[in-house]
C-alpha cells in the first residue's frame, strides 16, 4: 500500500480477486468496506479528514492490517 503518508488517494497492489478491504479510523468505526473485482485499487481519500486510518485486507485464507496516515 502507498503512499503513506497520503494526501488524496491510496493504491493497493497484489491483491486476489474477492478480497475484503475494510478501512477503519482510530475509534474503530469503519469508514469503507468493499470487496475487490481486481488485482490494484485506487482508493480516492480526498474526502477523509487528516489522521491514521487502518486498512485491512482480508481473504479466505489469511488477513492484513495495515495503519496509514492521511495528511491535509
Amino acid at each position: 500500500m502507498f503512499p503513506n503518508p497520503a494526501t488524496n488517494n491510496i493504491f493497493i497492489t497484489s491483491l486476489t480477486v474477492g478480497d475484503r478491504i475494510v478501512v477503519s479510523n482510530t475509534l474503530g468505526q469503519n469508514i469503507y468496506d468493499n470487496i475487490c473485482y481486481k488485482a490494484d485499487l485506487s482508493l480516492d481519500i480526498s474526502a477523509w479528514s487528516s489522521g491514521v486510518y487502518f486498512v485491512s485486507v482480508v481473504s479466505p485464507s489469511a488477513a492484513s492490517k495495515q495503519g496509514i496516515l492521511v495528511k491535509r
